[in-house]
């Protein structure tokens, strides 16, 4: 296995790195890359389960791109061409991932791959969901979504853990009348956090903004999803979404291009289910 480290621009501005897995029989490099997006608070060389997905999906066929967003780590500091600047899970609006998946996009491209694989877990499956629903890249072939929780109002608020919600909310709202988006904030729901109150209000608020039942009907690429059966007992974040996806798509015109399976007795993180991910994955590959 050849590992390259790599970095790309953002349209505005923000340097991101990543690491290239290339399986070390290739002359050159495969014709497809998978381009991993890791999930909240995480980054491309920490993530054990991103790892050995790369070891694992890496072939002749397949380059694996393991890479950092804009939100990598709780607090960052983000370098740009005017110097750095404060980023990380707790700064970042979700909507700008459609600027980091496009840089990523433009890497690959400049390298030659034909096809470009988005895969995410967690919050990196919401963000490859909702940027190819948003804004379709014609190099995208396919899109695999690991774990995508529901970031619903409705849900929270309807949910059994209601009073925390509304009263981390609140404390985001107060921060956001006072003119302070950028304020850190400790919260409590949907676990302890420190984020800035915009970011909260932007990710968990009343907006819906994020809630993958409002995109996955807008797909146009074909897209796996894939949930472990633990996962989807005991949280309103998970509870019934294989189901509630499948009748969000039906008649929608994306029947065809999205699907759900569930691995039995993965976790989120997949913990003792590592090899089943990664067939899980690989036949995604040669299915799509």
């Amino acid at each position: 296995m050849i590992v390259e480290l790599v970095q790309t621009q953002t349209s505005d501005g923000l340097r991101l790195h990543g690491a290239l897995n290339q399986h070390s029989d290739v002359d050159g490099h495969a014709a497809g890359v998978v381009v991993c997006l890791h999930g909240v608070a995480s980054n491309f060389y920490t993530s054990s389960m991103m790892a050995t997905l790369a070891s694992g999906i890496a072939s002749d066929q397949y380059d694996v791109l393991r890479v950092n967003t804009r939100g990598r780590d709780n607090c960052c500091t983000v370098a740009t061409n005017r110097g750095g600047t404060r980023m990380g899970a707790a700064y970042e609006i979700i909507d700008d991932c459609r600027r980091d998946v496009d840089a990523w996009i433009d890497l690959c491209k400049s390298r030659g791959y034909e096809q470009v694989v988005l895969l995410g877990h967690s919050l990196g499956a919401i963000k490859v969901i909702y940027a190819e629903a948003n804004d379709p890249h014609e190099e995208v072939s396919q899109v695999i979504a690991l774990s995508p929780p529901r970031l619903s109002h409705m849900a929270f608020i309807n949910g059994p853990r209601s009073a925390e919600y509304d009263q981390s909310l609140a404390v985001a709202d107060q921060a956001m009348a006072m003119g302070q988006p950028g304020k850190l904030i400790d919260i409590t729901f949907p676990f302890p956090l420190l984020i800035a109150a915009g970011s909260y209000v932007d990710k968990y608020g009343p907006g819906e903004r994020y809630n993958i039942l409002e995109h996955v009907a807008h797909l146009r690429t074909p897209t796996q999803v894939c949930f472990g059966s633990e996962e989807l007992t005991g949280s309103v974040a998970f509870e019934g979404l294989p189901e509630l996806i499948s009748e969000r798509v039906a008649g929608s015109g994306a029947e065809s291009m999205v699907t759900v399976d569930v691995i039995d007795g993965a976790d989120h993180m997949y913990s003792q289910r590592r090899d089943e991910l990664s067939a899980w994955v690989i036949r995604q590959l040669m299915d799509g």
